[in-house]
C-alpha cells in the first residue's frame, strides 16, 4: 500500500492544523518572498540551513530569505540564484555553510552565483562534456557531405525551407549542434533530417 510523503514541518503533526495564518512560524518568511510559492518544507529547510550557519537572528533571517531565493530559483528551473552586494557578504561569511568551486559545502559561490553544491558539480560536469564533444571535429568528406544533403533535401516530408536546410548544413560541420524554437518551428524535422544525413554518411545515429 502506498502512502503520501508527509512534508517537512517545524510544528509537528498536530499543531500544523491548528496554526495558520501569521502565527505560523514560517509567515515571516513567506511574506519576505511573495512571489516564490514555496510549499512549507522548502521554507522550512531554507530555515534550518539558515540554523546551520550559526549566524545572529537577523542574519540568520536574512539568510533563510537567501536560501529560500535559491530554492524558489530551483522550483522555476534554474541552477542558481544571483546575489546582490549585501546578500553576497552574507553568504561569504558563514564558509562553513557556503564554499568556493570546489569546496565540499553544501553551497557554492561562483561570483555573484548561489548554487546548491550537487547542481554546481552536476552543471560543471555536463560543460565539461560539452567542450570536449565541441572541440572534436566531424572530419565528414565536404563532396560526400554535399550529396547526402542534396539527398536528404529532396527526400524530407514536409520540405525544409532555407533557414532549416542551413541549420542541418550547419550541423554536419561540427560535433555540437543546439536546435531551439518555439512550438511548431520544425526542431523535430531539423533533427531527423540531420541524422538522415549522417547514416547516409555512415555515421551510426548512436555516435
Amino acid at each position: 500500500m502506498k502512502h503520501g510523503r508527509t512534508p517537512l514541518d517545524p510544528r509537528g503533526t498536530a499543531s500544523r492544523r491548528l496554526v495558520t495564518g501569521d502565527a505560523h512560524p514560517l509567515a515571516a518568511l513567506r511574506a519576505a518572498l511573495p512571489d516564490a510559492d514555496l510549499p512549507d518544507e522548502e521554507l522550512f529547510l531554507a530555515t534550518e540551513v539558515a540554523a546551520w550557519s550559526g549566524l545572529p537572528d537577523t542574519d540568520r533571517r536574512a539568510f533563510a530569505i537567501v536560501v529560500a531565493r535559491l530554492l524558489a530559483a530551483q522550483a522555476e528551473g534554474s541552477t542558481r540564484v544571483q546575489l546582490a552586494p549585501d546578500d553576497l557578504a552574507l553568504a561569504a561569511s558563514v564558509p562553513t555553510v557556503v564554499g568556493a568551486p570546489g569546496a565540499r559545502t553544501p553551497f557554492v559561490l561562483d561570483g555573484p552565483w548561489l548554487y546548491q553544491e550537487r547542481f554546481f558539480a552536476a552543471e560543471e560536469g555536463l560543460g565539461a562534456a560539452l567542450r570536449t564533444r565541441a572541440a572534436r571535429p566531424l572530419e565528414l568528406d565536404p563532396a560526400a557531405a554535399s550529396d547526402a544533403l542534396d539527398v536528404t533535401f529532396a527526400t524530407t516530408s514536409p520540405t525544409l525551407d532555407e533557414d532549416q536546410r542551413a541549420a542541418v548544413r550547419a550541423a554536419l560541420d561540427r560535433r555540437l549542434t543546439v536546435i531551439s524554437g518555439g512550438p511548431g518551428t520544425g526542431k523535430t524535422t531539423i533533427a531527423v533530417a540531420i541524422i538522415r544525413s549522417l547514416v547516409r554518411l555512415g555515421v551510426p545515429p548512436t555516435s
